[in-house]
């Protein structure tokens, strides 16, 4: 009896145990091999799909890049245009200012100019006696009588030294005096200054004494 159970033990035994030499197929086409298995087309997938992460990596890292790089140039470009547009203003300003300080001591010297001259003319109205003559004097012959011309004021000599007289009529001098204006009258332009009207002479270029023309009115 015992032996009976130990053969059908050992039978048991056998049975349980698989053949040697077979193998089970795996549902992925691996082998089974004893307690464990190897499945090499997953392992092929897992390459293949880490191959394409890295690929995708280091594509979106050059994107990047190259976004980054071009942004940086047209900050740098940017940056570069309104440091030019800022010198620029800068430039432009200082020209203006620059153009302002000469237009403004233009005028300044202009109106010294024309106060100096008529506080000189003020100082020297008709009668007004003075021992010497200026210099650089104009010498005008008028009907056979000398007169002496300067910078608007006409002399004649006496004892003792020149007096202030009118501007004698036809007297004909090659420039006008400072503070002159120009007068319309009845179709014909005359030149006013020190209470004295003068024509232009287009023949010759000067300018000559006049009567003062009837009903004509200069406001001072």
């Amino acid at each position: 009896m015992k032996n009976t159970l130990t053969m059908l033990g050992a039978a048991a035994l056998v049975c349980a145990l698989p053949t040697a030499g077979t193998a089970t197929a795996h549902a992925s086409g691996a082998m089974i091999d004893g307690l464990g298995f190897v499945d090499g087309q997953a392992g092929k997938g897992n390459r293949a799909s880490r191959q394409t992460s890295r690929t995708g990596n280091q594509s979106q890292r050059q994107t990047s890049r190259t976004g980054n790089q071009s942004q940086r140039q047209t900050t740098r470009t940017g940056n570069t245009e309104t440091r030019t547009e800022s010198r620029n203003d800068i430039a432009s300003d200082r020209t203006d200012a620059r153009s302002d300080v000469a237009s403004d001591r233009t005028d300044a010297r202009s109106d010294f100019a024309q106060d100096n001259w008529r506080g000189y003319y003020a100082a020297r109205p008709v009668g007004y006696r003075v021992a010497a003559l200026p210099a650089s004097y104009t010498r005008v012959v008028i009907a056979g009588s000398p007169y002496f011309y300067h910078s608007g004021i006409y002399y004649t000599s006496v004892a003792g030294g020149y007096v202030v007289v009118a501007a004698p009529v036809g007297a004909r001098i090659a420039v006008l005096p400072a503070g002159y204006r120009a007068v319309v009258w009845q179709g014909s332009t005359y030149y006013y200054v020190n209470d004295t009207y003068y024509t232009l002479d287009s023949a010759t270029n000067a300018y000559v004494v006049v009567r003062k023309p009837a009903g004509i009115v200069v406001v001072k």
